[in-house]
């Protein structure tokens, strides 16, 4: 996740929940697939959101563990 993060950022900057905006303005957000499971699960879902709305790189680590309950 870290490299399709990385490339297009490259002069541009982060924004928070996985989002950024490249050297030409153009915005993209970059999820990682776990994302679509875990909000999917309704005990988990809003652990995780949470969790992703204070987050700029999304940690795919953190979210697990938040989902689960488990301090990251």
């Amino acid at each position: 996740m870290d490299r399709y993060r990385s490339a297009p950022s490259d002069g541009g900057e982060e924004v928070r929940c996985g989002w950024l905006r490249d050297g030409n303005g153009f915005p993209w957000q970059v999820v990682p697939t776990v994302l679509a499971a875990l909000i999917a699960d309704p005990e988990r879902v809003g652990r995780t959101l949470t969790a992703m709305l204070g987050m700029t790189r999304l940690d795919i680590a953190g979210l697990l563990a938040t989902a689960d309950g488990v301090d990251a």
